[in-house]
């Protein structure tokens, strides 16, 4: 299929690209972009609007700014996207901001050799999947006994001691070298951290530290698990052991459903991957100015 020649523009206000706010969740991001006065680009053809543009950020990530690009269904597949994601790419980013989260399109254009071309590496890959709890495999306890560890849920590991808010700040700042860690004080960490269930997250220790830990909490039935971390110096299975762990004590509270993010780039990827009984897979990528 042909590509439109479309110009590019900057929207000076909502109403130049209003006819393209039917979808009730573009238009909530294009009304937030204007109220926060981020650039809003459009693309335009025969003085018609058929795609909208912007840089979005967020307050965790504020180093990961995250394009948002939408076209209109009768228009798609015609080279409109890539061009509003080129647009994006040349605009000077904030200098907090080290390089742009993408989803998996990225994957199925020239995107990606664009976007390496103007000076861009890819950090990380991010597997996101969806999997039933009934196919997990079952948790092997054994290794815990032979290793001297033992399991158990966060409101046992506050009895104990055990610090699962500096474990996690810790090993999220350990994995994400390449990017500016958020302030080990700051409140975003307490507004992350609250968001977990005591009982459905789970630690492995040793009886002094914790060696391995899984958070998640339950979202309309659906078990959403946010971070799985280990101690650099252990087993990779106890991993797997806390993930197997936690979709057995899910199904019985009668969850059956889960999702989870695994970056491909850490050293346990292959074996936490093919523990998991994948439903179905999303990706999505960081990429890096390459000078950093």
């Amino acid at each position: 299929m042909q590509n439109l020649m479309c110009q590019i523009e900057v929207a000076k206000d909502i109403a130049q690209v209003e006819r393209l706010l039917e979808c009730e969740s573009v238009e909530k991001k294009i009304r937030q972009a204007f109220e926060l006065e981020q650039t809003v680009f459009y693309a335009c053809f025969d003085e018609v609007p058929i795609g909208l543009a912007f840089v979005g950020f967020n307050n965790f990530h504020p180093y990961w700014a995250r394009p948002f690009v939408y076209v209109a269904d009768a228009q798609r597949r015609k080279g409109v996207g890539s061009m509003l994601y080129r647009r994006l790419l040349v605009e000077p980013l904030p200098n907090n901001v080290l390089g742009f989260q993408f989803g998996a399109d990225v994957q199925h254009t020239g995107l990606r050799a664009f976007i390496e071309s103007v000076g861009f590496k890819r950090r990380l890959n991010c597997y996101s999947m969806m999997f039933d709890c009934d196919q997990m495999q079952k948790p092997d306890y054994s290794v815990l006994e032979e290793n001297g560890f033992y399991l158990c849920d966060f409101e046992k590991a506050l009895e104990l001691s055990l610090d699962t808010n500096a474990f996690l700040i810790n090993a999220y700042t350990r994995d994400h070298y390449w990017s500016t860690p958020v302030s080990n004080d700051s409140a975003l960490w307490a507004q992350q951290l609250s968001q977990f269930d005591p009982k459905f997250s789970f630690v492995i220790h040793d009886g002094k530290a914790i060696r391995s830990c899984i958070t998640s909490c339950v979202t309309s039935s659906i078990l959403n698990i946010w971070w799985l971390y280990s101690d650099d110096k252990v087993n990779d299975c106890l991993q797997t052991i806390l993930l197997s762990h936690l979709a057995k004590c899910a199904l019985l509270k009668k969850i059956t459903l889960a999702d989870i993010e695994i970056d491909s780039t850490k050293t346990n990827f292959d074996q936490l991957y093919q523990s998991i009984p994948t439903k179905k897979i999303d990706i999505w990528q960081v990429y890096q100015h390459a000078f950093i």
